[in-house]
């Protein structure tokens, strides 16, 4: 029987901080390939890998993004490298520069080396539908190797932040109690930490060359003067059910399963060496239009991810 997950929460602290099954707290996946709990949609219980890993051969030092007018072929043996922009205010996506697929392979393959081992993923997104806003908050995960701490504070409905934690394969969630300061986690023994969250690794997936990206000038985001890629050519790049949960997170799906989302628009910046350090994805949902801003930071500096000092076991699904 379903049983809505506030429901679930505040009988729980009726109840105290007492060991559970999981299964009384939210409803898990049905089918861990394709299938999406149906509870994510309101708790938003999304499990992060932290193996963000992309092949990055042959990206050597210093090495800088290329660009080139539609027409202009880069030179023969020529490196990668960003073509000053244009100082005009806001360049039209009409004049901007051609980016090519060369630049493109490189920016995906120094931004997968660089976010391989460590660092930190902020998620912001934002759902509207007819003008009102569905859902919106703020996920950030910090990840180091296999270990990562992923925590969700949700701002649209409103809902007790939460954290998942993953050490050394052993799965960690938080729970809210009576006592507004204490943490209780449980430990799902044998739960299965394969990811349904947004990685660095199945994000860098949508930067193809098929996109046809546009130089479309330089922003500073964080201090960092970073240039901005548009793609022109979104329909045809991977479909990716964890970025679509984020368009359907209200939405109600009875299969269980959440549909990928359908990609609008697609932006990104990336530094002199081909990192990007924020993404800007648009997608459209059963929530309505959702916009998703990922910002990377951390790049490759150690994280420190322990498991929690007390924890009530439970069993978890393998």
């Amino acid at each position: 029987m379903e049983i809505d997950l506030k429901d679930q929460i505040r009988d729980l602290i009726e109840r105290g901080a007492q060991p559970v099954s999981f299964r009384e707290i939210s409803e898990r996946r049905t089918a861990r390939t394709h299938a999406i709990p149906r509870a994510a949609g309101r708790r938003r219980v999304i499990l992060t890998g932290a193996g963000v890993g992309l092949a990055a051969a042959g990206c050597a030092a210093g090495l800088v993004i290329a660009t080139a007018s539609p027409s202009a072929p880069a030179p023969a043996g020529a490196r990668p490298r960003l073509a000053e922009p244009s100082r005009q205010a806001a360049p039209s996506r009409q004049g901007a520069t051609v980016v090519t697929a060369a630049m493109i392979e490189h920016v995906a393959s120094a931004s997968g080396s660089a976010l391989t081992n460590s660092g930190q993923e902020r998620i912001n997104y934002r759902c509207v539908k007819n003008g009102a806003v569905t859902s919106a908050g703020t996920d950030t995960v910090t990840y180091s190797g296999s270990n990562y701490n992923y925590a969700t504070h949700t701002a649209v409905p409103a809902f007790p932040d939460g954290s998942i934690r993953v050490v050394n394969g052993q799965f960690y969630i938080s729970l809210p109690t009576t006592t507004a300061a204490r943490v209780v986690w449980l430990h799902e023994l044998g739960e299965n930490t394969t990811p349904h969250f947004p990685e660095a690794a199945t994000l860098l997936r949508l930067l193809s060359p098929a996109a046809k990206f546009r130089n479309a000038g330089t922003d500073v985001i964080g201090g960092v003067r970073l240039t901005h890629l548009h793609a022109t050519q979104v329909s045809g790049l991977p479909d990716d059910p964890t970025l679509g949960r984020y368009a359907n997170l209200v939405a109600d799906d009875k299969s269980g399963v959440v549909p990928p989302g359908t990609l609008t628009a697609l932006d990104l910046w990336a530094d002199s060496d081909g990192v990007v350090h924020q993404m800007t994805i648009q997608l459209h949902g059963g929530d309505g239009q959702t916009t998703v801003t990922v910002t990377f930071s951390g790049f490759g500096q150690p994280q420190s991810i322990t498991a929690p000092a007390t924890s009530n076991a439970v069993p978890g699904n393998p």
